[in-house]
């Protein structure tokens, strides 16, 4: 299914990266400074959502050290809780390439398991409104607390 809408709210956060942050900037997300620091550097943002807002959350400059970020980002957030596996739902977004979603759904669901926890990860495609901003690789997770 294509989400078009993201949203957090307070029982749940997005961990996501994106290729570059040359479309944050070319629609005015951040200063046109940092979209040519990315052109230079090949920097890549980790960006959290939570309760509605944008926190940027690190940056790294190469795509693999981005995905270990929002890793460690999402089991953070699950151990602070100190929720078990019943407690939240995750999901893996993507823009364009799904194969790296898969790959990156299966880390995830490892990482979890490393850590007691059995889940059943979805594979959403991030809709046009959201890759509009960020280009066409972003990919995360969303975690979302059962009521």
């Amino acid at each position: 299914p294509s989400v078009t809408v993201l949203y957090s709210v307070p029982s749940g956060r997005i961990f996501f990266t994106v290729g570059g942050i040359g479309y944050l900037a070319h629609g005015g997300r951040i200063g046109k400074l940092a979209g040519l620091a990315d052109s230079i550097l090949g920097i890549r943002p980790i960006i959290t959502l939570k309760e509605g807002e944008i926190f940027p959350s690190g940056i790294t400059r190469v795509r693999s050290k981005s995905l270990d970020k929002v890793e460690s980002l999402a089991l953070k957030y699950v151990k602070e809780r100190g929720w078990s596996d019943k407690d939240y739902e995750m999901v893996v977004g993507y823009g364009y390439d799904y194969e790296e979603a898969v790959t990156f759904r299966n880390r995830m669901v490892e990482a979890f398991k490393a850590i007691g926890h059995t889940l059943t990860v979805n594979i959403w495609h991030i809709g046009a409104v959201i890759s509009v901003h960020t280009g066409p690789h972003p990919l995360g997770v969303g975690i979302l607390a059962h009521a």
